[in-house]
């Protein structure tokens, strides 16, 4: 399912970004992008392997999933489930990772304080996606995983089995953070690599993770 992935180190000390695969079954699979904070990555490889394979057989939504890692220790991340199934696709958010489909559109909201702010003001998702960009309440997440206690209140998706098929980017916020309005669409189209892009945010971004995925 995964096409593509990448991940950089920026201007932190450690890259606490992941980026899992899991292959549940035939029809069943799974992509689970985690950027953390306030954490090591230690602690963000242990979250990555609590995950249970024995346990997933019968989830039915990314939530299911997300909803199976534990951790003993205080992690804080934002995460971002993709699970296809036969009947279509399911998303689970909490944090500022987003999901992009085929159309360079925003599935996904960002849950912080920016948004919060532009949305009260009553501005579309398409316009609040580019100015949380210089909006001073970006990096102030008002949803995200904490554990060892989370509470799993994020953003969830479906989409239906029409939208099998599409090409969709998933990414940390350290990569979106210098889109231009076209640029999501630009590399899931080719039209811009991500390794061209990567080139051009180096040394100005904090870390950053991206994968393009066909479901």
């Amino acid at each position: 399912m995964i096409e593509l992935k990448v991940s950089f180190i920026g201007n932190r000390s450690e890259n606490l970004d992941a980026i899992v695969s899991i292959d549940i079954d035939h029809e069943k699979k799974s992509v689970l992008l985690i950027d953390g904070y306030d954490s090591q990555c230690t602690e963000i490889s242990k979250l990555i392997d609590s995950i249970s394979s024995e346990k997933l057989s019968d989830v039915k939504t990314a939530k299911d999933i997300v909803k199976q890692l534990s951790s003993e220790s205080e992690v804080r991340a934002s995460i971002l489930c993709f699970l296809k199934t036969a009947e279509g696709i399911s998303i689970y958010s909490a944090g500022d990772c987003r999901a992009y489909n085929s159309e360079g559109l925003l599935l996904t909201k960002d849950h912080s304080n920016a948004w919060k702010d532009l949305e009260q003001k009553g501005l579309t998702p398409e316009k609040i996606q580019m100015f949380v960009l210089k909006h001073p309440g970006r990096r102030v997440l008002t949803n995200s995983l904490k554990f060892p206690n989370p509470q799993y209140d994020g953003q969830e998706l479906y989409l239906p089995r029409t939208e099998l098929h599409e090409t969709f980017l998933l990414c940390t916020d350290g990569f979106w953070e210098h889109f231009k309005k076209e640029t999501a669409k630009s590399i899931i189209d080719r039209a811009l690599h991500i390794e061209e892009y990567i080139e051009s945010i180096k040394g100005i971004s904090e870390n950053s993770s991206a994968c393009l995925l066909k479901a």
